[in-house]
């Protein structure tokens, strides 16, 4: 098992454990040992993985099961309504704890739950999709949707701990397998050559699931998740950089009513931004992408100015220009007004 500390600021002297293993959840009892100091302990999960839940209330016999319909549309001021009038009813308070069950919609949509009732109270994050485990789980970000925009009303609210089963993977469809490793290339080439290398070197093995691999690029991404969230938890500098693909991305997604999936929209906004700044980086990026198999060509049934005036509602915009973050080379980040000229040209 491998253990990854995450330090809050300092002077918060706040830190939990991310813990990375295999067949962790039939230990997670004796792991955490909140869960038995807890008042009450409710599973919130997507609908998809209802066997993880159960078997983590086998262990916890007395936890209530919260469920929710798969999918981005539950994100939502209804379901957030749901949610909390459930707990409020089987009587949750201040002492008790939410374990949440599920890939990125559900650990956004859990952890907001968790920050709002009663003003805040304790969650742990189950993470069940590659990229909840190198992404979503992590950094304390939560939140929910506007028809506006993605994750327009949320909060930063950090779990006491991570628990990363890669176990769970075996039975994960292969593409939502590809579209985690979509996120572990954009911060590899973001903010790691190395490990950039290492997916180019090791991407057959990794679609394959041998086990070395994948822990190890899984390790790789979560520390560099880390560090950059640490230095900059509230997303007012470096931790920005970790939105590379997800302005045009999130437009894309908003605009298909999210028919088109966010590992997808994230694989074609990498492109469509760096092709906007003509970032040098751009084949390797390129090549990587198509290698798990994930798309790189804008949906020629959207309309591109449709997609800048929905980029404008983008957390990054300041005094009007739009700014995305890219790699000018793998590894080396920065902060750019986005061309829209050039994204209009190359996407004609």
């Amino acid at each position: 098992m491998i253990t990854v500390t995450f330090h809050l600021r300092p002077e918060k002297e706040i830190s939990y454990p991310i813990l990375i293993g295999d067949k962790l959840v039939s230990q997670i009892a004796d792991l955490f040992p909140e869960i038995k100091t807890s008042d009450s302990v409710f599973i919130l999960h997507d609908a998809a993985v209802g066997g993880v839940a159960k078997e983590i209330q086998s262990i916890i016999p007395a936890a209530h099961l919260i469920d929710v319909a798969s999918g981005e549309k539950s994100k939502s001021f209804s379901q957030l309504e749901r949610i909390l009038k459930t707990l409020s009813v089987l009587q949750a308070n201040r002492q008790s704890l939410i374990i949440n069950v599920g890939g990125g919609m559900l650990t956004d949509l859990g952890g907001f739950v968790a920050s709002v009732y009663m003003r805040g109270i304790g969650h742990m994050q189950v993470p069940t999709t590659l990229l909840g485990m190198v992404d979503a789980a992590i950094g304390g970000k939560t939140g929910i949707d506007l028809p506006q925009g993605k994750n327009a009303v949320g909060s930063f609210h950090h779990p006491k701990a991570i628990l990363i089963d890669v176990n769970i993977l075996d039975s994960l469809p292969q593409e939502q397998l590809r579209e985690g490793l979509v996120e572990i290339i954009k911060i590899a080439a973001m903010s790691d050559r190395g490990l950039f290398e290492y997916l180019e070197q090791n991407i057959k093995q990794i679609l394959g699931r041998e086990t070395p691999a994948l822990v190890s690029c899984i390790e790789q991404a979560v520390r560099l998740k880390v560090r950059l969230a640490e230095e900059d938890e509230r997303d007012a500098g470096k931790r920005m950089f970790l939105n590379f693909g997800h302005t045009v991305g999130h437009a894309i997604e908003i605009l298909t009513d999210f028919r088109i999936s966010h590992g997808k929209a994230v694989s074609i906004g990498m492109i469509a931004e760096m092709q906007s700044v003509e970032s040098a980086a751009i084949d390797r990026v390129r090549s990587l992408l198509q290698a798990i198999d994930m798309p790189t060509e804008m949906p020629t049934n959207l309309q591109m100015e449709d997609v800048l005036k929905c980029m404008r509602h983008d957390k990054k915009v300041l005094s009007g220009v739009v700014r995305i973050t890219v790699p000018a080379a793998i590894g080396e980040p920065v902060l750019l007004p986005f061309q829209e000229p050039r994204f209009l040209q190359a996407n004609r």
